[in-house]
């Protein structure tokens, strides 16, 4: 061996950095040390080849950081190696690559494929000064050649009939060009790809002759055997208590069978399936059991999962083989015009950018690959010859064009060294294939000399955290899952030098104990959505993390800190925050609320990822401004303005302007700044009118200044002239706010640099990137060398923290890219729905349902690749937390799918993260127990340990008592001296308090925007106004969000419940059209329509109950919409309502309301609203309920009335009881104090 060698590397590492023959493909796992390997691996070639230098290697990352971190690693290691034994003939070598290093060829892909395209710029037929565009140019660029495309194709038939057959409007159709074009370009050849793909299509002479064939029967075969395992268990429950005898010889008659339908299944037949499931549905009957009987509620429940499931696949697979194929001849035309408009776009798309002189990095690859892959150019061979060895760090994380380019410059004997872990591939949404790595493993393996070695020792992790996550990953990881095993040779080995005894693992599962009322739905209450309670939940949650974390810390008296390993001192030491780091796979919207709740504790955080461009309210004001400027009749974008730092209204002036009977906000600003006294009588303050008028002014000023000079310019004067950087420094974390600013001003700059100067192009560009993340980063609190760090997973691969702190993982999955209605696949093409031209109605074709199959097997397979990157990021102690299911009946689910073969599909069905981690405890005895006893036992916390890890199940009681904590603020009393003064300016004052502080921490700032406020909440729905009023002993505030949530959907005794009735009521009005009445069999037909349509789901359908909608369209209500001049159908709203009547008070509170009207409508006899009630209620109990919805419905007229201007008539209809009930008005303002000020009525 090498003196020079390092003696600490292990055999697998030493394999790697000496391996000889042809190509090597090195399976890093996490923490195993890769890039020492790596490193010393440059080191030996340039050793023990004769003609190696650092100018005959190339060495690619896919970050700029990581390249010049490799670029310092290499350097620091010839050094190193400087000062020990070596021959002369070593030491002039290594000497000699210190002198190459800095020009060495170690950079990203796209910095090598830019150097390529550079020097044959002449062959390519660009200019030698192109520039390259950044993402938000590149998007605009993208976006305005789609749109011009599609604008001048819109008359020709064939775009015409395309846009009819897969029902896209104009601009979504543009959106599909981008996303086919981005698709076809992360391909070597993109023409030739969209090509293939186009001939593909239908042609298959049958339906089993086309290759996405497998995906769609393995669809129909999962939910056939998922169907199986519910009837199974179900039977098994039946036999257990004679009164169950006719449910067991019923569910005994279907599995009977089962034989036959497996084999049809086996066969691959449609026709057989077909006909099996079809037999076995129509033996199925309604046995009727009289008096309660053991088990029937969970029997009805798997017998009805079951029915659903084989429905759902009878559905389709009924037409046959030929008429689903047929779907596809039909939609061959439209498939072939998308695909020809796409190669148009890419056609264009290359001249614009040949125009504006620029390229993108999708440009850069496809370029150099054109260098590489043509024939009169010796480009290829050059590299070849120059390039003895070529490292790729991250080799999982290739695209099909960049592996292209890669496999171009190899020599033909191999010179690859390829470094990746499939496990931690994590970019697909960048076009990564992680089934390239699984492709070359394969390939070596079996064609070519070459070399496989296994890193599997982990350095970086303790022993506890290391067999954990080989625990979890050997139950996730299965070929079914992700396409590969978690087998002895993917799991890690601890090899870390610590301490014995001294790492944790803790999972904290979090009850989620809401259950349903069984009332109606509370449709209007716009936070019912399931984001929103997420959000609700995340934010206790991140009060108990944040309480953990202070524990850990000794931030908590009588708790003891945790100890953590100091690598310099090679002693234990007490955890310091700045060993912390929380964990999410969505930061946005969660950050704040973990920055809050340490900051409650007096921990400082970390961010280093702004949520979203358009987060701050500093960019959410300037974007507000720009609007306004193009368009001041952009409603909502003015009143932000008018409330922001560039106008300053205050809450009273905005509300007198809004009380003008006009439509438009615009309108009423004009009048309230010219005329004192309105022709109603109102009067506007003299102040408030001082204030418009400068406003407008200014206004008309700043855009004649648009005319004349560029909108970056403009914009810079407007920031300056109405001090907004001033105003920003004084807001919280006001310099990371300022360096927004900036930030924003010069994105304008550069726009303005490389496009026309149009203010309108440049917002819509913002506009459209208020989404994306931006890489600055943000320091909340104490100093920044002590701080908890926050951050997505995806931001934290390749760190390690002692402690790892997973959070947020009871947070539903994004499931919204599986709701497409047109799919797109590198190796299928594009999946679309069928449109019927003439009927309108809409289905899923076969394709359609293999692409959907196919892309959340992709998308799950990664989440969880997505998980194993975050627990892998922990040294010592590893800490992850989630809410349980709210249903009860979720989680007898999961326990029934965890001991079954249909493994698989539960992995792909998941709501979230931590129904895997319920799957898999399902599936370990003690910690099934322990599942179980949620199903009897809630509200009650639980530990056990196993192995070396811990599960808890901690009691929603405990987080509520947490989350109304507060730790005692420092410093109470305020200094009167550190007051703003009346003459200071904010910066003058942010200045003089700095001069006065050494610590930061003793500074409290707060703005107090005037002398009187009242304890209430600022902003409520018309559903929670009136459940104030019922329970008026309640008191709502912004610190008590679960009174807010929403109850989960299930029943506890087997029926359906009153929140799901609602739900599917209040659905199907949403959508049934009221222009006739329908008959039983017709209003049959509309739903399976709707459904067939994707407007309600087959649930919503079977849920609804058709007696009650027949009685609806038989009632005057229903007559009256018939014949009404205007219907506005879940209408939303969002209102400002006093708690005084106009001058019976100095001041002005308020409470803002906002909710979902059912119906606003205009008839012969006026405007009038409809709110459907959908409680179980005779008519004798109607009268009692009329107080309760009062509340409510008075909301809902005073709302209509300040929008129609007119007197608006309110209506209830009890549709249980088929009863109208008009509803007269009564004093909210009375009602609203008494339930928020608490004042007796």
């Amino acid at each position: 061996m090498n003196s020079w060698l390092l003696p600490s590397f292990t055999t697998s590492q030493l394999q790697a950095i000496t391996a000889k023959e042809g190509d090597t493909l090195v399976f890093a796992g996490a923490g195993s040390g890769k890039t020492s390997a790596l490193v010393e691996r440059v080191l030996y070639m340039l050793l023990n080849e004769p003609e190696m230098s650092m100018e005959r290697m190339l060495l690619v990352t896919f970050t700029e950081a990581a390249a010049e971190q490799m670029k310092a690693r290499i350097g620091k290691r010839l050094q190193d190696c400087l000062q020990g034994p070596l021959t002369t003939s070593e030491r002039r070598k290594i000497l000699l690559a210190l002198r190459q290093l800095p020009y060495a060829q170690i950079s990203t892909l796209h910095a090598f494929c830019n150097e390529v395209v550079k020097k044959n710029f002449l062959l390519l037929g660009i200019s030698p000064d192109v520039r390259l565009m950044d993402e938000a140019e590149q998007r605009y660029v993208w976006h305005q050649t789609a749109n011009v495309v599609v604008e001048d194709q819109l008359q020709n038939p064939a775009v015409q009939l395309l846009i009819e057959s897969l029902g896209l409007q104009a601009e979504k159709l543009a959106e599909v060009l981008m996303d086919l074009y981005r698709l076809a370009v992360s391909q070597p050849e993109p023409i030739a790809w969209l090509t293939r793909i186009q001939e593909q299509f239908a042609a298959g002479e049958q339906l089993v002759d086309e290759p996405w064939f497998k995906d769609f029967f393995q669809w129909v075969a999962d939910g056939v055997e998922e169907a199986g395992i519910y009837l199974r268990k179900a039977c098994d429950l039946a036999s257990m208590d004679e009164s169950l005898q006719r449910y067991h010889d019923s569910l005994e008659q279907m599995l009977l069978l089962w034989p036959s339908l497996s084999k049809a299944l086996a066969d691959r037949k449609i026709e057989d399936v077909s006909a099996s499931i079809e037999e076995m549905l129509n033996r199925t009957g309604r046995p009727a059991v009289r008096g309660s009987a053991p088990y029937i509620e969970e029997i009805k429940l798997l017998r009805n999962e079951a029915m659903s499931l084989l429905k759902n696949r009878l559905e389709l697979l009924k037409r046959g083989s030929i008429a689903l194929h047929s779907d596809l001849m039909i939609l061959k035309p439209a498939v072939d015009q998308l695909i020809d408009l796409t190669k148009l776009y890419a056609e264009r798309l290359w001249k614009e950018k040949l125009i504006l002189n620029v390229l993108d990095f999708h440009d850069l690859e496809q370029l150099a690959y054109q260098v590489l892959s043509r024939s009169d150019t010796a480009e290829r061979h050059l590299l070849q010859e120059q390039f003895i060895a070529v490292f790729i760090d991250e080799y999982q994380d290739t695209s099909p064009i960049q592996n292209q380019i890669l496999q171009a410059i190899r020599r033909p004997d191999g010179n690859l060294f390829m470094v990746g872990d499939i496990k931690q591939s994590i970019y697909r949404f960048r076009m990564a294939e992680p089934s390239l790595f699984l492709e070359a493993f394969t390939e070596m393996r079996r064609d070519r000399p070459s070399s496989v070695v296994y890193l599997q020792e982990n350095f970086r992790s303790r022993v506890e955290v290391v067999e954990f996550v080989n625990w979890l990953f050997r139950h996730l990881f299965q070929e079914d899952t992700v396409g590969f095993v978690y087998d002895e040779q993917a799991e890690m080995r601890a090899a870390g030098q610590y301490p014995d005894g001294q790492g944790s693992v803790e999972i904290h599962l979090i009850e989620n104990t809401h259950q349903p009322e069984d009332r109606e739905a509370d449709q209007d209450d716009e936070e019912g959505s399931a984001d929103w309670q997420d959000l609700l939940n995340f934010e206790k949650e991140a009060h108990y993390v944040a309480w953990q974390i202070a524990a850990m810390i000794g931030k908590i008296p009588g708790q003891m800190p945790y100890k953590v390993w100091d690598g310099e001192q090679q002693q234990l030491r007490t955890a310091l925050a700045s060993d912390v780091a929380i964990l999410l796979r969505s930061p946005k919207g969660r950050t704040g609320a973990l920055v809050d709740a340490l900051f409650k504790y007096g921990i400082a955080a970390q961010s280093d990822e702004q949520e979203s461009q358009k987060t701050g309210l500093e960019i959410v004001w300037l974007h507000a401004l720009m609007a306004v400027l193009v368009n001041a009749r952009r409603e909502f974008d003015l009143a932000v303005l008018l409330k922001s730092p560039f106008v300053r209204l205050q809450d009273q002036q905005l509300a007198e302007i809004r009380t003008l009977p006009f439509r438009h906000l615009t309108e009423a600003v004009r009048l309230a700044a010219s005329a004192q006294e309105l022709p109603d009588g109102s009067l506007i303050s003299e102040q408030t009118r001082s204030d418009l008028r400068r406003f407008l002014s200014q206004l008309q000023s700043w855009r004649h200044a648009l005319k004349e000079r560029p909108f970056s310019n403009v914009l810079r004067q407007i920031v300056a002239e109405t001090n907004y950087l001033e105003y920003v420094l004084g807001m919280p974390d006001g310099t990371f706010r300022a360096q927004q600013v900036e930030a924003f001003l010069k994105r304008a700059d550069k726009f303005v640099e490389g496009h026309a100067d149009h203010l309108s192009d440049f917002l819509a560009v913002e506009e459209r990137l208020q989404g994306m993340a931006s890489p600055s980063v943000t320091q909340i609190g104490e100093g920044e060398n002590n701080a908890v760090r926050i951050l997505s997973i995806h931001k934290s691969k390749g760190l390690e923290f002692p402690i790892v702190w997973i959070a947020g993982l009871g947070s539903g999955f994004n499931r919204k890219d599986l709701k497409r209605s047109l799919f797109l696949h590198r190796h299928y093409g594009i999946g679309p729905q069928m449109r019927d031209i003439l009927s309108m109605q809409r289905w899923k074709t076969a394709v359609h349902l293999a692409m959907e199959h196919r892309e959340e097997a992709e998308m799950m397979a990664e989440e969880a690749r997505i998980l194993y990157v975050a627990m892998t990021r922990a040294k010592e102690h590893l800490r992850i937390s989630g809410y349980l299911p709210k249903s009860e009946n979720r989680i007898a689910e999961l326990l029934l799918q965890s001991e079954s073969s249909s493994f698989s599909a539960a992995f792909r069905h998941a709501a979230n993260m931590g129904e895997w981690f319920l799957l898999a405890f399902c599936r370990t005895a003690p910690l099934r127990n322990l599942v179980e006893s949620q199903l009897e036992q809630s509200g009650e916390a639980k530990s056990m340990q196993w192995e070396n890890f811990r599960v808890k199940v901690i009691p929603q009681s405990s987080l509520e008592s947490m989350f109304v904590h507060q730790i005692e603020e420092k410093g109470k009393n305020s200094n009167p001296s550190l007051r703003l003064k009346d003459s200071e300016s904010v910066s003058d004052w942010l200045h003089r308090l700095k001069s006065q502080f050494t610590d930061r921490n003793s500074l409290t700032v707060r703005v107090v925007e005037s002398p009187q406020s009242f304890d209430f909440a600022a902003k409520i729905s018309a559903t929670e106004l009136r459940r104030l009023v019922r329970q008026q002993e309640q008191t709502l505030s912004s610190g008590r969000a679960e009174q807010l949530l929403a109850k989960p959907i299930f029943a506890m005794d087997g029926t359906i419940s009153g929140r799901h009735r609602g739900t599917a009521f209040h659905q199907v009005m949403l959508h049934l059209p009221f222009a006739e009445k329908l008959s039983e069999e017709k209003l049959c037909e509309v739903l399976n329509n709707l459904v067939a349509e994707g407007k309600i789901t087959e649930d919503i359908r079977l849920s609804v109950d058709l007696s009650s909608i027949q009685q609806w369209l038989n009632s005057e209500l229903a007559t009256r919409l018939r014949h009404a001049e205007i219907v506005l159908r879940e209408q939303p709203f969002f209102g400002k309502l006093s708690l005084f009547s106009q001058g019976t008070s100095d001041v002005d509170p308020f409470v803002i309301i906002q909710g979902v009207m059912d119906v606003l409508a205009k008839d012969k006899r006026g405007w009038f609203v409809v709110d459907y009630k959908t409680d179980r209620v005779q008519k004798q109990g109607i009268q009692h309920l009329l107080k309760d919805y009062q509340p409510q419905i008075e909301v809902y007229r005073r709302i209509a009335q300040n929008v129609v201007g007119e007197d608006v008539q309110a209506y209830l209809y009890f549709v249980d009881a088929a009863v109208t009930w008009e509803v007269l008005p009564i004093s909210l303002e009375q009602m609203l104090r008494s339930v928020i000020l608490r004042e007796d009525i």
